[in-house]
């Protein structure tokens, strides 16, 4: 009965100085995470977010990827990841598709971003004045029958599809997950797969349930 930010929330309570997410010489702690989540969060629904609308992730692999993506879900937004190094005719078939309100981005990859009719809000842009925004916890109902994430299934039987995921079955897959995993808040969990397949959610989700720090690292270096 508990969406899956809510059980990220209470680790952030239990240990908020612990390590969240570690990407080369940068480190975030969980208390850190969740107030840049919140954030985020803020401006979303400041922009029209609401529970199951969907949200573009167009963002490089790093800290503010993982922050964007929580910050959706706690907007009670639908995440859809939109990873940057797949081609631009699949990604052009996900934002046709999916049709998400808004797309989450960098300065460095706006230009590359397909035409939609999503409005785009560039995390890493001054002006976009993040900071001004309340770090404390949106209030925000979501139900845990209530879509959590979008993927697209790789389309080898034809054009891919989007596979729509609540919030009940995410956090019951994570928390079946963990202990099979043997992880712990000592664990370290290397993030190796691309944002855009399905994997990628249970890599990020059982590091940061269990309170384990989350290590990214560029594509290149993988």
């Amino acid at each position: 009965d508990r969406c899956i930010h809510h059980l990220v929330e209470e680790q952030v309570d239990r240990a908020p100085e612990d390590i969240a997410v570690i990407f080369e010489d940068r480190q975030l702690s969980y208390h850190d995470l969740d107030r840049q989540a919140n954030q985020v969060a803020h401006r979303l629904i400041a922009l029209g977010v609401h529970p199951e609308v969907r949200v573009g992730l167009y963002m490089e692999r790093g800290p503010e990827a993982i922050v964007g993506l929580l910050g959706i879900l706690k907007a009670g937004g639908v995440y859809l990841p939109l990873d940057p190094g797949l081609p631009p005719k699949r990604l052009e078939w996900f934002l046709s598709d999916a049709d998400p309100a808004i797309i989450l981005t960098q300065k460095t990859l706006h230009s590359s971003l397909s035409e939609s009719q999503a409005a785009v809000l560039c995390l890493d842009d001054p002006e976009v004045e993040l900071h001004n925004e309340p770090d404390s916890r949106p209030l925000v109902e979501v139900a845990p029958g209530q879509m959590a994430y979008i993927i697209f299934t790789s389309g080898s039987t034809g054009r891919p599809k989007g596979v729509m995921v609540d919030h009940r079955s995410l956090s019951h897959t994570i928390n079946d997950q963990i202990p099979l995993f043997g992880l712990t808040s000592d664990s370290r969990v290397l993030a190796t797969i691309s944002l855009s397949f399905d994997a990628s959610v249970g890599e990020i989700f059982r590091a940061l349930v269990a309170g384990a720090t989350l290590c990214v690292a560029r594509r290149e270096t993988l």
